[in-house]
């Protein structure tokens, strides 16, 4: 793949494969990877039990612990495995925040999230995993982590929705739109082949940034 992509970014609902997909990609690649930090997270489960009472502490501490690991990855960056893969995208703790967060908090949140922004390195290209919401829900049960369990079919709609929005309004980050469920990147290296040939090939046709595989 060319060196343009130095940093890409995957992206996707709950459940939808984001850190799989990473994993898979940086040993094909040789890349290193960045992984969301959440099992350690104490208001995690609080929030699925009470949204309304945790949602402001878990974004905020979201926010601060992705900028943290950017800021800590980009500014020293593994000299043998330059080239950087995330199973998110910074821009992921505004998508949430709009949706768990009440009106006066979200535009605390906001004011702080656009102060930190452009300070966190842009990806050269975005893909987004898209699943619907049975298969979603087949992976979140499979994985077994208790306090998503009780994730409803409604958050999980949310949480498509607030992507579809970000993806609507981030024109100028390549996108490649893979409908998840039609591959198995896990159990078939060609798949995933065929997901960075075809990143590449769109990456040189000017003025396209939204493709779907």
């Amino acid at each position: 793949m060319s060196s343009d992509f130095n940093y890409i970014a995957i992206e996707g609902n709950i459940g939808a494969g984001k850190s799989t997909l990473t994993k898979l990609l940086c040993d094909d690649l040789n890349a290193t990877g960045l992984f969301e930090q959440f099992a350690d997270n104490p208001y995690l489960p609080e929030f699925y039990k009470n949204p309304e009472k945790n949602a402001f502490p878990l974004e905020v501490s979201f926010l601060a612990e992705r900028f943290r690991q950017m800021k800590d990855l980009f500014e020293k960056p593994d000299i043998f495995k330059p080239r950087i893969i995330s199973d998110f995208v910074f821009e992921k703790s505004l998508i949430f925040a709009r949706f768990t967060l009440a009106e006066p908090e979200f535009l605390l949140f906001e004011k702080v999230f656009r102060l930190l922004q452009p300070a966190t390195p842009k990806p050269d290209a975005v893909i987004y995993l898209h699943r619907e919401i049975p298969s979603l829900r087949e992976n979140i049960n499979r994985r077994g982590r208790s306090y998503e369990l009780s994730i409803s079919d409604d958050y999980l709609q949310k949480v498509t929705e607030g992507y579809t929005r970000f993806l609507k309004e981030t024109p100028e980050i390549p996108l490649v739109l893979v409908e998840a469920d039609q591959f198995d990147f896990l159990n078939n290296p060609k798949d995933r082949a065929d997901l960075l040939n075809y990143l590449q090939i769109k990456r040189t046709k000017p003025g396209l940034n939204f493709y779907t595989m």
